[in-house]
């Protein structure tokens, strides 16, 4: 067993070989990652590999690696931060993933407990009947407490699309700065990321809140495209019947 390491940029690709052939790889991050305690940490992302002796392996070598370039605190699975894919599977009902929940397979887990790192953040992710929320007398205190806030809301306009990403943006960076690893992205680089998912979403799926013509929230609504193609649902009917949420 052998390690191969490749400089990419900024980070190191290490792979994991056996009698020369590739058995796992692993991507270190370890500059332009999240600040904790005025320092970077260190982040393992785009794991991959054949079983959990070879995983824990290259895990404890990617730990190697970070320690030599000073991260101290080592967070994995995050292709470098949180906008990116960084989270893995801990329990499913079965169901394929989201489209836009890009998690670790859940057998990734155990080899990530087994190479010795520690759970420290959860997320759970719902799905349920729209008409169920329609039913909630909530809703109809939130519709009292917009109007007394002057507040309008609009749906996502496609032929100013740029614009409205822009301001969903702002809205964004505001919004997540406390999140554990956060790190602010450049408009640009926010812009390439989400523009693609546009061609894909209905306007009326998308809500943007405004008070004095500025945006203060939003609502970021996309079908489950893939459970259509894997169920072959039609596109009609699974407007009407069920959607899950995802904000930005």
């Amino acid at each position: 067993m052998e390690f191969k390491l490749v400089f990419e940029n900024k980070d190191i690709k290490i792979i994991l070989l056996e009698n020369n052939e590739e058995k796992g790889s692993a991507i270190c991050y370890f500059e332009d990652t999240p600040i904790l305690n005025n320092g970077n940490i260190g982040a393992i992302g785009e794991f991959k590999c054949e079983n959990k002796e070879y995983g824990v392996h290259l895990l404890k070598k990617c730990e190697e690696v970070l320690k030599e370039k000073g991260r101290k605190f080592i967070v994995l699975p995050m292709n470098r931060d949180t906008w990116h894919k960084y989270r893995v599977l801990k329990y499913t009902s079965g169901e394929d993933s989201f489209l836009l929940e890009n998690v670790n397979p859940m057998k990734d887990n155990e080899i990530f407990l087994n190479a010795g790192f520690n759970e420290i953040f959860t997320y759970t992710s719902t799905k349920g009947k729209l008409a169920e929320s329609y039913k909630s007398q909530s809703l109809d205190l939130l519709e009292e407490k917009i109007k007394e806030n002057n507040i309008t809301i609009r749906k996502f306009d496609k032929n100013n699309y740029i614009n409205d990403l822009k301001e969903i943006y702002d809205i964004t960076i505001k919004s997540f700065e406390k999140n554990p690893f956060y790190i602010k992205i450049s408009e640009d680089e926010f812009l390439k990321q989400y523009e693609e998912y546009i061609k894909m979403v209905d306007e009326e799926l998308i809500l943007i809140a405004e008070k004095d013509g500025k945006g203060i929230g939003f609502v970021f609504c996309i079908p489950d495209f893939n459970e259509m193609k894997t169920k072959r649902k039609n596109r009609n009917d699974y407007y009407e019947n069920s959607c899950k949420l995802a904000r930005v």
